[in-house]
């Protein structure tokens, strides 16, 4: 991502929004990115792969220490379930294995929790011959 700012000539932080889907490959570009390099963005959109291999040791290490990276910086302000691919049971909770996450600068927004239920009006399923995924309020 460092080089791709670079390329764009982006320095100033909150500069750019990041749409990103590289299928399962956000998950190594995330790692490798600094913090420094998050902070030039304002917003991210991103379809993050793979929640089938959570039982993976290294693919949930991974996926964990890029969401807790994100998550410093920016604030979850909506998320979509992608309905090409089936819900999964973990545990006793249905989780989709490609989620959509649109993030918002930490250091350039404000939030205020909210009871939003996804997907919301605005919404509508990737696959249009199913029905859209419910994952409810999505407390995180």
């Amino acid at each position: 991502m460092e080089s791709a700012l670079e390329r764009a000539d982006l320095t100033r932080p909150h500069s750019a929004i990041l749409k990103i889907d590289i299928d399962d490959d956000e998950w190594p570009a995330f790692a490798a990115t600094s913090p420094t390099a998050l902070d030039m963005f304002t917003q991210v959109l991103g379809e993050f792969h793979g929640f089938n291999n959570v039982l993976d040791y290294d693919w949930f290490e991974e996926a964990f220490a890029v969401l807790t990276k994100l998550n410093d910086k920016f604030a979850v302000v909506h998320v979509h379930a992608n309905n090409y691919k089936p819900l999964l049971a973990i545990g006793n909770l249905l989780f989709p294995e490609v989620l959509e996450v649109t993030y918002a600068s930490r250091a350039k927004y404000s939030f205020t929790d909210c009871d939003e239920v996804f997907p919301g009006p605005l919404d509508s399923p990737n696959w249009p011959a199913a029905p859209d995924y419910g994952i409810g309020k999505f407390v995180y």
